[in-house]
């Protein structure tokens, strides 16, 4: 058997103070949705991606909820990343990168009468989103809802459940007439109510 290749890093926040728990994974071209590889960062915000076959790789460092994911280096699509090449037994440093705090926006949907409304998919859009958003999330039994994670922008969102007329923020039947929802990095935007209309 060849000898396992590795990747290592170092991920911080824009100060340069290290981020744990945040979780990096390597991807090779013709991997889709499960990488080749993943680690999550220790206490000095360092990982290794171990076991990895000689190759190339593209390296997505996952904020979750409080971070701005990114794909290495310094790109939001995984289409403009930069590569990894990989020897086989080769062991390669410094992929290190720096996240941006990320903004949420949260709100409460409920039907015509003011009663909460549970299950209702919301998904925030930007404007080169095409099928698949940003972000979604799914309301609560109380009607609210939050979306994570959000790199600062401008977004659309979409209200759509079981039983309910799909709509957009704010009371719009489409997407370009929307009322956009810009935040900025670290912000938790709270949006107005949305109500939507029963089918």
């Amino acid at each position: 058997l060849a000898p396992a290749a590795t990747i290592s890093g170092v991920v911080t926040d824009a100060e340069g103070q290290p981020l744990t728990g945040v979780k990096v994974m390597a991807f090779t071209d013709t991997d889709t949705w499960f990488p080749s590889a993943s680690a999550t960062t220790a206490d000095d915000g360092s990982y290794q991606l171990a076991g990895l076959a000689a190759g190339s790789y593209r390296v997505l460092i996952g904020g979750g909820a409080d971070w701005v994911s990114e794909w290495y280096d310094d790109s939001s699509t995984r289409a403009a990343a930069m590569p990894v090449t990989l020897a086989s037994g080769a062991g390669v440093d410094g992929i290190d990168a720096s996240l941006a705090p990320a903004a949420t926006i949260s709100g409460v949907v409920t039907d015509a009468e003011g009663q909460p409304l549970n299950g209702v998919k919301v998904m925030a859009f930007t404007d080169t989103d095409t099928w698949f958003p940003t972000a979604s999330a799914t309301t609560t039994e109380d009607g609210s809802y939050q979306l994570a994670g959000l790199a600062a922008g401008t977004y659309r969102l979409l209200f759509t459940g079981p039983g309910t007329v799909a709509e957009w923020y704010e009371d719009s039947s489409t997407r370009a007439a929307a009322n956009p929802v810009t935040v900025t990095g670290g912000e938790a935007a709270e949006v107005a109510v949305a109500v939507l209309a029963m089918a």
